[in-house]
Parts: structure tokens; C-alpha cells; sequence
């Protein structure tokens, strides 16, 4: 059986289980009640489970997967939503799980999606990196990874790096698949940096959206001069 973690939120939640000789599937996505976000939310969980099907039709039946995939969701005032995937998948004969996040951001006003690249300039790119990489340096369970050696580039200043980001009132959540850092995996890894740390690099128009900088000034708007006397 799959168990599901519970919801703290108040999504409605989509569920796809399936058992087949050589396979378990779990599935838990969320439907908020907006057609076009709904369904591109279950489009690509309906994609995910395609993908994983087809990777199994290769293998025996001796070969059993177990894969899992659940949610968390984070939101920013009325105007941003974050939907955090946890994927876990478990062969026969494995000692370790293997554990992906992937994360996609929603416009709440349209229900379109939109990306990291779509909501900050690149300058925060050096700023994720540094901050990123202090995390590394400093977390005490890559202790003994960190003697081995680090893969430098998976921290460069690059958006195939700085992909999957969370925006709550919380915080700014970039996640990472450890593997990126190291040979050994340790899971998924979630770095959250404060959101007044990062708004200056938030582009228009999600800067005035999310009322980080004030409205432009409409010239062919009238004005009111106020005057005080003596």
C-alpha cells in the first residue's frame, strides 16, 4: 500500500494506482478547481507515469519497481503557486531508493505556468550560486562527500542549475538532486533563501505584481498637485 503524506492545504487531490508483475505505482497529484491549471497539472503526471512505463517494458518480471509520486504545495499571497514533486523509486535488489524533486510554479491570476527564468533576471543566478555552494560547504551530512570532491559545476551560475524553485511567504526554495554535487546520492535537498534577499532580481512585471516595487506612473493619467500656504 501507498502511503501518501497528509495534506495540510485545501487542494482536492488526484490519485493513479496501479499494480503489474513487474511494477507498483503510486501517484498523488493535486486539482484546485481551475481548468486550465488542473489540467496542466495532471498533463504532466500523466507524462511522468508514461515515461516510467516505458522504461519498465525492458525489464523481467524478476525485476520488480516500486514508484511513488507525491506533493507539497507552497503559495506566495494570491499571486504565485509552487507544486513541489517528490518522486521515490525502489528496485528489487537495491539498498537505496532513488529520490527526485522537481518543482513548478503557476500563475494564479491566469493558471499559466511559468518559469524560474520567467520570474527572475540573471542576476540572481550568482547570488543562488554562493549561497547554494555555502550550504554544501556547510551542511555536516556531505562531511565526508566533500573530502571526495565536489562537482564544481553543477553550482556554476546557470539556470539548468537554478531550475526547480519553490516562492512561498516563507521563503525562495531552490531544490537540488544531491547526485548534482557528488557521486554519492543523498536524496533530494531543499535550500530556502529569505524573499527579501531576492526580490530585487524579480523582473518586471512579477516586481509589481508581488508588490516589491510600486506601480509605473500612468503620464496620461491627471495628477493632483497639492500646494500648502503660509
Amino acid at each position: 500500500n501507498f502511503n501518501f503524506s497528509s495534506k495540510e492545504d485545501d487542494t482536492l487531490s488526484g490519485t493513479v494506482i496501479e499494480y503489474e508483475t513487474n511494477y507498483a505505482l503510486g501517484v498523488r497529484y493535486p486539482q484546485f478547481g481551475n481548468e486550465v491549471l488542473d489540467q496542466q497539472l495532471k498533463s504532466h503526471v500523466d507524462k511522468k507515469i508514461a515515461d516510467f512505463k516505458e522504461d519498465q517494458k525492458d525489464r523481467s518480471s524478476n525485476q520488480h519497481c516500486v514508484y511513488s509520486i507525491d506533493y507539497s504545495v507552497k503559495q506566495f499571497q494570491d499571486k504565485l503557486l509552487s507544486v513541489v514533486y517528490t518522486s521515490v523509486k525502489e528496485m528489487t535488489g537495491d539498498s537505496e531508493k532513488k529520490e527526485t524533486v522537481e518543482s513548478e510554479l503557476y500563475d494564479l491570476e491566469t493558471g499559466e505556468q511559468i518559469s524560474a527564468s520567467d520570474l527572475f533576471t540573471e542576476e540572481a543566478l550568482p547570488y543562488f550560486s554562493e549561497q547554494v555552494k555555502a550550504h554544501v560547504e556547510h551542511d555536516d551530512q556531505f562531511k565526508n562527500a566533500r573530502k571526495q570532491g565536489i562537482h564544481e559545476e553543477s553550482f556554476s551560475p546557470a539556470w539548468k542549475n537554478y531550475r526547480e524553485v519553490g516562492f512561498s511567504d516563507d521563503g525562495i526554495s531552490l531544490y537540488f538532486h544531491s547526485n548534482q554535487w557528488f557521486d554519492k546520492d543523498f536524496g533530494a535537498v531543499e535550500v530556502t533563501l529569505p524573499v527579501d534577499s531576492v526580490k530585487k532580481w524579480v523582473k518586471s512585471p512579477w516586481n509589481q505584481k508581488l508588490g516589491f516595487v510600486p506601480p509605473p506612473v500612468d503620464p496620461n493619467k491627471p495628477m493632483v498637485a497639492l500646494t500648502f500656504d503660509d
